[in-house]
């Protein structure tokens, strides 16, 4: 998984207040976030930039959500890496699901059997660039992932934006 920064969850952070902001619309934090992803992008990461590069934002948790500030983040990285190509509503959420933020135990395979993947427009070549805002456990990239047929599967590359780390330095 690529992760972009971090900050300690339940607790002030600046970290923590740009990814609130980011999440509520502020321009001012999206530009910041586009300005934080693309650094992460263009040093180091697995992405090879002569191969498309599908990006697919995870939705919310509830049935039919979207991610408003991921698609919006993705629009605007579209616009520096030629490469890369948005596919909005690749990934739907069919049914709700348990936030990680909530707690508790989590079940892969239940949370994968609430997401439904359209494969027509990955194509068939390429990387999907899998992005969430917020990543704390793992586990929607894991039950994502799972619910992708093989061969979309085998392309996913996880990026996380942020990734909430307990007080304890635990995700």
């Amino acid at each position: 998984m690529i992760t972009c920064a971090s900050f300690v969850r339940d607790g002030p952070s600046a970290g923590h207040d740009l990814a609130r902001s980011f999440r509520a619309g502020d321009p001012v934090a999206l530009a910041a976030v586009v300005e934080l992803v693309a650094g992460a992008l263009a040093s180091g990461s697995a992405l090879d930039p002569r191969r498309p590069v599908h990006v697919v934002t995870l939705p919310g948790h509830e049935t039919g959500a979207v991610n408003t500030a991921c698609d919006r983040l993705v629009l605007e990285l579209a616009g520096r890496f030629p490469s890369m190509h948005p596919v909005p509503g690749a990934l739907v959420r069919i049914a709700a699901a348990v936030e990680a933020k909530l707690g508790g135990v989590r079940d892969a395979a239940a949370e994968a059997a609430t997401l439904s993947w359209r494969t027509d427009p990955l194509g068939g070549d390429g990387v999907i660039l899998l992005l969430d805002d917020i990543v704390r456990s793992g586990s929607t990239f894991a039950a994502a992932i799972a619910a992708a047929p093989t061969g979309i599967a085998q392309r996913i590359v996880p990026m996380a934006v942020f990734r909430a780390i307990d007080p304890a330095g635990e995700p």
